[in-house]
């Protein structure tokens, strides 16, 4: 199994140069994290991107690939089920003492304060792809888990510090060829270049709002 180490920093899309500033866009968060290969020395940069899909995911009566491991490097290939094990609640505690209070007894100089009670979740992660990843063991999902309505679903994309200029050059060409950019080449993700993206990933049925490898794909670029 692959080693990484965490360093993991939760960052808004709108404070990167990779996202893009057209509105509708889908909601994501971005994620990175540094990560060790079991064939390299240095650690290397992964960025992945999750999103909550507001739909329920079907489960069945069947076997499921049920991830068991913890390395950074599967999420693109999981799917993250909640199952709500305790719901978000208030309850009653003595906490603060009143500082007013002349009773010699400590007991009865505390008050009560209603304070909220987060819910508990189970969770399991289910392997898209059981040929990427041996870290999974074939099982039935508890019939008693009731999935919430969403469901977590994570992605890789092309990190902020990997947007290079000749890469966004062979972006905006690429797109200028296709009639959406009608610029030449600046070398800048400037709000034009953006905005042919995003129209490029609306038209090919892409997910849309970020730089990721099937956007490139889709452009036939390399990277």
């Amino acid at each position: 199994m692959s080693h990484y180490k965490l360093g993991i920093t939760l960052l808004s899309l709108l404070l990167l140069s990779s996202c893009f500033i057209t509105s509708n866009l889908d909601t994501w968060k971005l994620v990175e994290a540094d990560y060790l290969s079991e064939n390299a020395e240095e650690f290397q940069e992964m960025c992945l991107i999750q999103k909550t899909i507001d739909e329920k995911y079907p489960v069945t009566n069947k076997l499921y690939p049920i991830y068991k491991g913890d390395n950074f490097h599967d999420f693109p290939n999981l799917i993250t089920l909640k199952n709500i094990v305790k719901p978000a609640s208030t309850k009653w505690v003595k906490k603060k003492a009143d500082k007013n209070c002349l009773s010699a007894d400590p007991e009865e100089c505390l008050v009560w304060c209603l304070i909220e009670d987060p819910a508990k979740y189970q969770t399991l992660k289910i392997v898209l792809d059981t040929s990427l990843t041996s870290s999974y063991k074939m099982e039935l999902i508890d019939p008693n888990f009731e999935n919430n309505d969403d469901y977590e679903i994570w992605k890789q994309v092309i990190c902020p510090s990997e947007i290079t200029e000749d890469l966004i050059g062979n972006i905006q060409t690429t797109l200028k060829n296709k009639g959406l950019y009608l610029k030449e080449a600046t070398y800048e993700l400037d709000e034009q270049t953006q905005i042919a993206i995003y129209d490029f990933q609306e038209a090919n049925g892409l997910s849309k709002g970020y730089l990721d490898f099937e956007t490139l794909k889709a452009l036939d670029l390399n990277y």
